[in-house]
């Protein structure tokens, strides 16, 4: 009897990590490809007409309230990768050259193609796991800018000032 009562509990078990590990991969699939790359929402850029202007940012609708330090991202544009970086209260710009651009967070991945001349927005957002309270995986998405302008309304830019082994140091942007 209790032999059955363990094997029951190991299957139990074994069944719940399955479920768990498949809904969590969800939020973990790459979006976009480089033979087919997606076209973003964007407008058109108020600075020069030649390059893609990214702005990064933390959504508001991110839900790691534990996660104070600055969220990040990787963007490869072929010639290397370059952090993004954004806080609650900070968001980051990017100039890049038009064309196939992939962006990374943890396992998030989104694969864009950015036209010269045009703005696009890219929120550091979170899905949730089974809708429970503090279970999110961080994800990358192309958002609006009026979402842009809601969520980081009064925030300042930020840019890198320099990176080692023990984090980066960053400055404000002034006009």
């Amino acid at each position: 009897m209790k032999n059955n009562v363990n094997i029951l509990a190991s299957k139990k078990l074994h069944i719940f990590i399955l479920v768990t590990i498949s809904l969590g991969m969800l939020g973990c699939a790459s979006t976009g490809s480089l033979s087919d790359p997606l076209k973003p929402k964007s407008v058109v850029s108020k600075s020069d007409q030649s390059i893609a202007t990214v702005y990064f940012y933390r959504s508001h609708d991110f839900f790691g309230l534990t996660v104070f330090q600055k969220m990040g991202a990787t963007v490869n544009d072929g010639d290397g990768a370059d952090g993004l970086h954004a806080d609650r209260d900070s968001y980051m710009i990017r100039k890049l050259k038009p064309g196939t651009h992939k962006f990374t967070q943890g396992f998030s991945e989104i694969i864009v193609n950015l036209e010269a001349g045009r703005s696009y927005f890219l929120a550091s957002s979170s899905k949730h796991i089974f809708g429970c309270l503090g279970c999110s995986i961080p994800t990358l998405e192309f958002k609006d800018e009026k979402s842009f302008k809601n969520y980081k309304q009064g925030d300042e830019q930020i840019r890198v000032v320099k990176c080692t082994a023990w984090g980066c140091e960053y400055a404000t942007v002034t006009q």
